[in-house]
């Protein structure tokens, strides 16, 4: 079981409301952040983090403009400066000097832009399938399928479609798509479903990375954290080329292969949720 709470963050223009989810033991400083990719949530983590419960607080949240989180009438605010901001608040509140820390897609960029930072506030590092290059042509595409905004009559309706928009995710259950299904449905508009995030999200992403893609190899090279990186092997996101250069490079990292995925893997099913328990805690 998890516990939701609140906590006000600073923008340019004021203040909002940033969600989070914690689970296990309350008083337990041993904690692990986990933060959610593009388009997804902090429920992605709810397999994990129940699993992992027992010797860590886990603590993943909404990014602004999904989930339960606020919104920006701004939607030039969606922008990686943010991001770093409310996780460097959220961090603060926990009231601890370290943290693991697990990000998928976005939020492993993130990491790479904080990690490689003096006094960056974290332990443990995992990547999951992201790389610090990305192709400016792979930056159009996801901005045109994020800033789509379609609407469903049913939840089954959604289900079916993100089965299709998230066929990378690899050979998940039934149950694992309905959990998908049930956090990714946001509110009714005229009788019809939306998804839970604010189709503006990506295009301010384009904005500020700008017509070259992302490169920040060099903020690669300066981590120091002991790191790895989970590779969907049939990963658009994440080549064969870099997830080897990120093992010989900066931290060294150890690299997860999951073979049925690609971008990114969800880490819901049993077996992968093992072998990154035994990373974190070897």
């Amino acid at each position: 079981m998890a516990d939701s709470f609140y906590i006000r963050s600073i923008n340019p223009e004021g203040y909002h409301k940033i969600h989070y989810r914690q689970f296990g033991d309350p008083n337990n400083d041993n904690i692990l952040v986990c933060v959610h990719g593009l388009t997804r949530n902090a429920h992605d983590f709810d397999h994990i983090a129940n699993a992992l419960s027992d010797v860590y607080r886990v603590i993943s949240l909404d990014l602004p403009g999904r989930g339960k989180s606020d919104w920006f009438n701004n939607k030039s605010l969606y922008r990686y400066y943010q991001y770093r901001s409310d996780i460097h608040t959220l961090i603060t509140h926990l009231r601890v000097d370290k943290v693991d820390y697990l990000g998928t897609s976005l939020g492993g960029t993130i990491a790479i832009m904080m990690a490689g930072k003096e006094n960056h506030p974290f332990r443990k590092i995992i990547f999951n399938d992201i790389s610090p290059f990305i192709d400016p042509k792979l930056l159009d595409a996801i901005a045109q399928g994020t800033g789509a905004t379609p609407m469903f009559n049913s939840k089954n309706e959604i289900k079916n479609y993100l089965k299709s928009r998230y066929a990378a995710f690899g050979n998940l259950d039934d149950e694992h798509w309905d959990h998908i299904a049930e956090y990714t449905t946001g509110q009714k508009v005229n009788g019809k479903y939306r998804l839970a995030y604010d189709p503006a999200i990506s295009y301010s992403l384009i904005d500020e990375l700008g017509k070259s893609g992302m490169n920040i190899w060099d903020h690669w090279e300066k981590i120091d954290a002991p790191s790895l990186v989970v590779h969907g092997i049939h990963s658009v996101v994440l080549s064969h080329d870099d997830a080897k250069r990120m093992h010989e490079t900066g931290p060294k990292a150890d690299i997860l292969r999951i073979e049925d995925a690609g971008h990114a893997p969800p880490l819901m099913c049993d077996e992968h949720i093992a072998k990154v328990r035994e990373w974190l805690l070897k």
